[in-house]
């Protein structure tokens, strides 16, 4: 038997759902209205709004907030900041990490399928991303 998606069960066991896999990330910042794919890695630190969707296998990293509404397509990745490429001479891995910034993303948004925004970026209220390109 098929579980109508318009029914109230349907709505509680999806709600449940969805403040399992929060607890289970230890997202102690999110919204219990958001939804959080289980195959999403999530920074611990992730602060986003009542019915913010975060889809399959998105990559956030730490200092994100994501507004109300707001909606992550599958494999979007919130990435970068966190290499000091400004001393050539100095071997990558040994350049240390620079002082991070924070990304912010407004509220009802939308972030397409692939979209990767640089860390340390701020998204507008409203604002559609549909094509895979980095933003920032």
């Amino acid at each position: 038997m098929a579980l109508s998606r318009s029914g109230d069960l349907y709505l509680r066991l999806r709600q449940a759902r969805n403040r399992i896999v929060i607890a289970r990330k230890r997202l102690s910042k999110v919204h219990p209205t958001a939804y959080v794919h289980p195959s999403s890695y999530i920074a611990k630190d992730l602060i986003a709004g009542s019915y913010a969707f975060i889809g399959p296998h998105c990559s956030i990293a730490p200092q994100v907030t994501i507004g109300r509404y707001t909606m992550l397509a599958s494999e979007v990745a919130i990435v970068g900041d966190d290499h000091n490429w400004r001393a050539p001479d100095v071997p990558m891995q040994f350049s240390g990490r620079p002082a991070q910034h924070t990304t912010t993303i407004g509220a009802d948004a939308w972030l397409g399928h692939r979209v990767i925004v640089m860390r340390g970026v701020t998204i507008g209220d409203g604002t559609i991303r549909s094509e895979e390109r980095r933003v920032g």
